[in-house]
């Protein structure tokens, strides 16, 4: 009988161990325990051919796709077609993708993190225009800290530019190439650790495409700065802007995304989306080609809640949850269900999902379902960017290969 109550015992304490681990994963409604999270969030902004994620279980990073310079973080220059652990004990809160050309004709990624004990900022990647922020021009296959010590908030990178947005003061700082005025620093010098963006101005947001960069400042109105092409900086200017200048129209915002060189997405505070930019894709959703210099309503009687652009396509998450894309589509890479290109104004992506966030790549698309209990991808997959363990393309969200937990 002794034995009997050791043993009952000792099965107990065990199962109250696997409940308290599993507990602080669980999503729950009115106290009703729902379903087991298993991803925590996905890399923001366009990894060009690599993706990221972290994992909610412990907050490591993975990463997979192309890798032939170190860009997933894994200490070595292998590519990956399923999720590979980033090296280095770093826990992240969020993850911050970008890529740049290295002066080559080729596009090379990287990605920064944000370590969730202390909000230091991680890079790795591409570095040849000091875009990581470490001091260096040096590419990196693991990840290296931000030589500015600060707590960060949010990281985003475009083609030039890395800007990095401080929790404890609202201000910007930005690194990198700076040819057209992208860092936002009032000159063209290039930096490879942070300096100030210009202004006496608090940010909510920040997100930087091709050479550029579009904030959401404390008063709840969009700024953009760098080269005015394609009317991207959407200020009804014609010169390039080295300092935020604020974006036409009385609008209050609530989410703004900038990808590659093409448009600019907002969503204001009633959910309205509005856009400009680059167009000959029909990625603005405005109902035709052709760029815009100013705001233009995104068709469609919607309430959306977060929006993601990228060179090809952009795509659009509502209040429900439910995705809608435009853009680029001559592979059904939109994964709504037909080949047509181009698709001018959003339509909604197949399969009865509802998504948490989304991030459009270049020729593809992945995102995190509600509740973080699956992570999807589609379009384009020649270098393994769907975590899918193959490289076979997809028009319809198949699910991505889950790390052991």
């Amino acid at each position: 009988m002794a034995n009997v109550d050791r043993f009952m015992g000792a099965l107990s304490g065990s199962i109250d161990k696997v409940n308290s681990v599993l507990s602080s994963n669980i999503d729950k409604i009115n106290g009703v325990s729902l379903v087991l999270r298993i991803w925590r969030s996905i890399n923001e902004n366009d990894g060009f051919r690599a993706s990221y994620a972290i994992l909610e279980s412990n907050g490591t990073a993975w990463a997979w796709g192309e890798n032939s310079i170190g860009q997933l973080g894994t200490n070595n220059k292998t590519r990956y077609s399923s999720p590979a652990s980033v090296v280095g004990a770093h826990l992240f809160s969020g993850l911050y993708s970008g890529y740049s050309s290295d002066s080559s004709p080729d596009f090379y990624s990287r990605c920064h993190g944000i370590r969730a004990s202390d909000g230091s900022a991680w890079g790795w990647g591409s570095n040849s225009y000091g875009f990581l922020g470490d001091n260096t021009r040096t590419d990196r296959s693991s990840p290296v800290s931000v030589a500015r010590n600060a707590s960060y908030i949010q990281i985003s990178s475009g083609l030039e530019p890395t800007h990095f947005l401080d929790g404890a003061t609202g201000a910007l700082w930005a690194c990198g190439a700076n040819t057209w005025g992208a860092l936002g620093t009032n000159n063209q010098t290039s930096y490879s650790s942070p300096r100030s963006v210009y202004g006496n101005r608090s940010y909510l947001m920040v997100s930087a495409a091709f050479n550029n960069g579009h904030a959401l400042g404390g008063d709840g109105y969009c700024y953009s700065w760098g080269r005015y092409s394609y009317g991207r900086l959407g200020t009804g200017g014609s010169s390039d802007v080295l300092t935020p200048k604020r974006v036409l129209g009385n609008r209050v915002c609530s989410y703004v995304s900038e990808g590659g060189i093409c448009g600019i997405q907002l969503v204001a505070a009633d959910g309205s989306s509005w856009a400009w930019g680059y167009n000959d894709y029909g990625q603005l959703g405005i109902g035709t080609t052709g760029q815009r210099t100013s705001p233009v309503s995104t068709l469609g009687n919607r309430s959306y809640a977060k929006v993601s652009s990228s060179y090809f396509q952009t795509i659009w998450i509502d209040g429900d949850g439910h995705m809608w894309a435009s853009g680029y589509n001559d592979s059904a890479q939109l994964g709504i269900g037909n080949a047509t290109n181009p698709i001018v104004s959003p339509m909604s992506v197949l399969g009865d999902i509802k998504f948490e966030h989304g991030s459009a790549g270049s020729g593809y698309i992945y995102a995190l379902e509600e509740g973080g209990i699956n992570l999807w991808a589609w379009g384009y997959n020649s270098y393994g960017q769907h975590g899918t363990g193959d490289t076979t393309a997809r028009t319809s969200p198949v699910l991505v290969l889950t790390p052991p937990l």
